[in-house]
This record gives structure tokens, sequence and C-alpha cells, in this order.
């Protein structure tokens, strides 16, 4: 039987009927641009492999031919190719429907507001992030942060998020700070404040 095939007892009968194992998914948004880290992704992506664990990484978004170019190196050198796959532009759907069945990986060194954080676990998502503050701002303790940026630590994060999906309640507390009626209201309550000035 190929490794990614199981048995398993179906209906109590004690035949063995072959089932196909789905490996951890993982996903990246955004343009890859340095400051976003996409090959520390690739790398954590590695080392989980290395560790035993059964993983795919889809990349989403549009990526201009040298930065995709830098992509598929890592990817190569690691020896990913099967593991690793490049989405480009997806509709909102399709996204919402990934960021529910993965794990987003946030791996950012700067950046203004963690909306893929956001918009993960409002879809019933994991996310495995670096420890940037803008990431701590937007999901607070409700996404598993790396202790650092190094590989391992990321890889760690990466796992441990497979295991621990938002609560309930962290959703409802992240809807009610960031969801589409909220931000209508506090843009609304700012065109309203800048008129009156």
């Amino acid at each position: 039987m190929p490794p990614y095939v199981t048995s398993s007892v179906v209906g109590g009968t004690g035949s063995a009927e072959p089932v196909a194992r789905v490996p951890a998914m993982f996903l990246w948004v955004g343009i890859p641009e340095p400051h976003k880290r996409p090959l520390l992704a690739i790398d954590a992506l590695g080392e989980l492999v290395r560790r035993g664990v059964d993983a795919e990484l889809a990349f989403a978004g549009v990526h201009p031919a040298p930065l995709r170019a830098q992509l598929r190196e890592r990817v190569a050198a690691a020896r990913l190719e099967c593991r690793v796959r490049y989405l480009d532009r997806i509709d909102d759907a399709d996204l919402t429907r990934r960021y529910a069945g993965s794990v987003l990986v946030a791996t950012s060194s700067i950046e203004g507001f963690g909306l893929p954080l956001v918009e993960a676990i409002l879809a019933g998502g994991r996310v495995a992030a670096t420890p940037t503050a803008a990431y701590r701002d937007a999901v607070g303790d409700v996404a598993m942060f790396a202790a650092d940026a190094s590989v391992g630590a990321v890889a760690d994060a990466m796992d441990a998020a497979l295991g621990r999906l938002p609560s309930a309640a962290d959703r409802a507390r992240l809807a009610e700070r960031f969801g589409a009626p909220a931000v209508a209201a506090a843009l609304l309550s700012a065109y309203r404040d800048l008129v009156r000035a």
C-alpha cells in the first residue's frame, strides 16, 4: 500500500478499506516581498516534513515573476516541489474556504495590520505567526505565535496550530472588533467626526 494510504476498519466488519490520508494544509497569502519572509514559510514547511509531518503549503496572491522565481528556487532546493502550490489570484469564496481548511502562516517582519489573520480566524481557520507587533495587536492570543522568527520556532508554531482551533468565543470577539459591521460603524463615525471638525 502506498505511504499516503492507510487502512481502516469499515462498518465493524473487520474488512480493511483503504482511506487516503489528508496532508496538513498551510496557506500563505500576499505578495512575497522580502519583509513578508515567504522563504521562511518554505523553510518551516521543510522542517515540519523532516519531523515527519505530512504537510503542504499553498501561496495565494499575484506574484511578480522575479519573486515567484525566488520561491520556486527555494522550494526546489528543499525538494518540496510536490508539497508547494501557487494559487495566484483567487476569489473571496475560495479564499474563505481555504482559510477555513488551512493554517494561515503569517511571517512578516513588519506589518501595518494583520487583516489576513483576522480573516482566517473569522472563516473558522487557524493561524501560525511570527511575533510581529501588528499580528499580536490584531488577534492577541488567538493565533499560535512562534517564539522568534527562526525556522524551528515557526515550524513549532505551525505544528501547534494544527491542533488548536480558535474557540467560538475567540471568533465572536474578533468579529465584534473587526467584522464588517464594526469596521463600517467605525468608518462612519470617523467621517462624521471629520465633517464636524
